[in-house]
This record gives C-alpha cells, structure tokens and sequence, in this order.
C-alpha cells in the first residue's frame, strides 16, 4: 500500500480524522470494516481544525457557511473542475491507489470513452472514441493529479452511473456509497458520498455525508438539516427522499462502486 493521503505536502492541519471527531449517536456503534478497506480509508481521512470555512477553487468564500460540520483536508485544485461528483471520483480513485489498485482506476466519459489511469500514465489520451498514445509515459502523483483533472472535464454525473451499481435497500448502505442524481436534459445533478455509518442494536442506521458542489469547492462533512444542534448523522430509511442542506435526492438514488477491474485497462 502507497501512502494513504499523498496530497499533503507538509503534515496535516489537524491530526484529527473523521472517525475520531464524530462519536456515533447515542446507542449506535460504528459499521465494522475490514482494514484497508474504502470504507475503512474514508473514516481515517484528516479533517481542517475545527469548524473551518469552505473555500472554492479560487479560495474564496462558499456562500453558504451553514451546511457543514468539517471540511476534508484535501485539495480541491485550482480550477473548477472538482465538483460534486468528481469529489467522489477523487476520493475512489486516491483509495484504489492507496490500496495497489491502481490499474483498476477508470471512469466513462461523457462522450463513451473510458479514461484509464493504467493507460494515461503510459501515454494515452482521450481520443473521440478510445484513448489513444500522443504523450510520454508519466507515472508520479503530479501526472495522477492531471489525470484525474482531465476526469473532472469529462465525466459527468450521469456517465459515471456506469461504474455503479445499485443499492436498492437503504438499509444496508455503507460507507462509500453514493447518493446520486443524474443531471436531466437542461439541468443538473448532485452526488453525495456516505463517510462513515453507525448502527443502533435494532439495526436502524446512521450516517455521516460528504459533498463539493457548484463551483468546485473543498469537500465537506454535511450538517443534517433534520438534526438536533446541526448534527452531522442523517437517518435513512427505506422508500424516503434523502434531504441534505442544498438538495434533495428522491428514494432510489443509493449507489455503489463496482468492485472491478476496470473493462478498459487489460
């Protein structure tokens, strides 16, 4: 395994990671997971000091400072490409490397093209209709980095889909699955990733979300806006809308990662 958060340059903000902020609620015990799993990755994330604002890309402020708990230490690039799915992308694709999967990173472009980083790193570009060798091979996290921003270009909401699976009963989601909804014909869709999930005796579950958004901007811990005291955990359950600060996504939009190699890359 490769070192697990290789964007930091210098040693975190906060030595404080997500699991060791967010106790579970009350009665709720963590979602056991196998070590070096996604899941187990994701709740291992550092977090900025306390409350820190949002910024955008250009470093400034996001307009709205009222719908997070934490912000991710992680960074959100200089240009407006990590948005909110990408930000889920991002966060996979930093796991398979972490966990020596790295040729299983691949995602659908808008256009039909998959965007292989087994092939990127040896040349390949984004043709119309397949990738194609134009550049010299390249295989640091510098040239993963322009990979992935070149992802963030490409890949829309609704391509993605197609490295996901559904999850059709809400009460077995788990930490690293998705909530999305594809943008529709003249507008535009969200994607949300699961951080983390507690589970009470009975089995009722909570769970702790992560965005970016439009512009991009930095990845951040939601605030439940059903919660007690702007609490992080949401409740799911099964055949309701799931309601975060700035969208709603109807019943049906629960997602997960394919556990594939990638069909492009062989």
């Amino acid at each position: 395994m490769k070192e697990a958060h290789p964007w930091l340059h210098e040693p975190p903000d906060s030595t404080q990671t997500l699991n060791e902020r967010f106790e579970p609620p009350k009665n709720f015990k963590r979602l056991p997971t196998e070590p070096g799993s996604f899941g187990w990755w994701l709740r291992g994330l550092p977090l900025k000091p306390g409350r820190s604002e949002v910024r955008l890309f250009d470093e400034s402020l996001k307009a709205r400072q009222d719908v997070h708990a934490a912000v991710l230490d992680i960074d959100v690039g200089r240009r407006d490409l990590q948005q909110c799915a990408d930000a889920a992308m991002r966060l996979r694709a930093e796991w398979l490397r972490f966990a020596g999967r790295a040729d299983d990173i691949c995602f659908k472009s808008a256009s039909g093209v998959w965007l292989s980083w087994k092939k990127w790193r040896k040349g390949y570009r984004p043709g119309e209709k397949s990738m194609k060798k134009t550049a010299r091979p390249r295989s640091g996290y510098g040239a993963f980095r322009g990979y992935l921003d070149k992802v963030f270009g490409m890949v829309s909401s609704r391509s993605m889909a197609v490295g996901l699976q559904a999850v059709h009963d809400t009460s077995d989601v788990s930490p690293g699955d998705l909530f999305l909804q594809p943008a529709s014909a003249g507008g535009y869709g969200h994607v949300v990733i699961v951080m983390d999930v507690a589970v009470s005796p009975s089995g009722q579950r909570r769970i702790l979300l992560a965005q970016s958004f439009m512009p991009a901007q930095q990845i951040h811990v939601l605030v439940s806006p059903k919660g007690k005291d702007a609490s992080p955990w949401y409740r799911v359950l099964p055949g309701e809308a799931l309601t975060t600060p700035e969208w709603t996504f109807p019943a049906g939009n629960l997602y997960r990662f394919k556990d594939v190699s990638c069909p492009c890359a062989r």
